[in-house]
């Protein structure tokens, strides 16, 4: 009797990921909320900066610079993130090794979404940051930002509206909502805006990104041009000449000149009273104390 025939071999080799770059460009926020009150002028101000991560805030974190004492939640930065990570395609997952404690030895192979965490803070030197707002928006299926922020509306993040898978469309760009944090014992209908977000999102391969290479932050090459921020956005305490220039002068021009004026004039009075005479001094004083 003759063998029936041999079945092909099966691969059983486990499918490699793909190599991507990820080159998310911060350029403004609008309507952060205000956090803090300058204890010189009274007014609301936020020290405003923007974080993103993939895998995880202790992991692949970068940030932003500082847009100080914002007026209006308007903040300024320019600024690129870059994200190189490892996508497996017929999962859908982001791939990567990490410890699970100190003792282990090797690492464990994870998988998570492909999604990319943004938050804004209002930055504290004293106390610790405050997060104001965040959007969480996944690589796969990528809602369509706004064209301006006034139609950025928290409801852009619903599971209803239109996304798009950025491993196809490659870019995007626009705004999007940062939804606030809740806070303990807040009963909410609905989401709050915490800010709005305008940003463009760039997703290439690690060979598409070798040949046309981009810098961190503003850095070449392709640098980014230097925001165009206030004259009053920096740290006022680091600076008491600009401090006096555009924070109190500002706000307290008048109430200065007069306190100047015044105080010329008492000195003035004083000059004069010193050089007058002994003899007019006497009659003076004795006039004045009756003796």
């Amino acid at each position: 009797m003759s063998r029936p025939p041999a079945s092909a071999m099966t691969d059983i080799t486990p499918p490699k990921p793909t190599n991507y770059q990820l080159r998310l460009t911060v350029w403004n926020t609008a309507d952060v909320e205000l956090n803090d009150e300058n204890i010189l002028t009274g007014e609301k101000t936020s020290d405003i900066y923007v974080k993103a991560w993939i895998i995880g805030e202790k992991t692949d974190v970068q940030q932003t610079d500082i847009h100080y004492r914002s007026l209006t939640g308007e903040g300024n930065f320019n600024w690129r993130f870059i994200f190189d990570f490892q996508f497996l395609d017929i999962e859908q997952k982001v791939v990567f090794e990490s410890k699970d404690s100190v003792f282990q030895v090797g690492n464990t192979i994870k998988k998570i979404p492909p999604r990319v965490v943004i938050r804004v803070y209002d930055a504290d030197f004293f106390s610790a940051d405050d997060f104001l707002g965040e959007c969480i928006l996944n690589l796969t299926s990528l809602k369509c930002g706004s064209k301006t922020p006034d139609s950025c509306k928290a409801n852009i993040l619903d599971a209803k509206h239109e996304g798009i898978n950025l491993f196809t469309k490659k870019r995007i760009a626009g705004w999007w909502p940062m939804i606030a944090p809740q806070k303990q014992g807040e009963i909410r209908g609905e989401d709050l805006l915490g800010g709005k977000l305008e940003a463009e999102f760039s997703l290439i391969t690690a060979e598409e990104a070798e040949q046309n290479p981009v810098g961190k932050a503003r850095e070449a090459p392709q640098p980014l041009d230097e925001p165009n921020r206030p004259k009053n956005s920096f740290l006022w305490f680091l600076s008491p000449w600009k401090t006096l220039r555009y924070i109190l002068w500002r706000s307290y021009k008048w109430t200065i000149v007069l306190s100047i004026f015044i105080f010329l004039i008492l000195i003035c009075l004083l000059i004069g009273l010193w050089t007058l005479p002994g003899e007019i001094m006497k009659q003076m004083t004795s006039k004045v104390f009756g003796k």
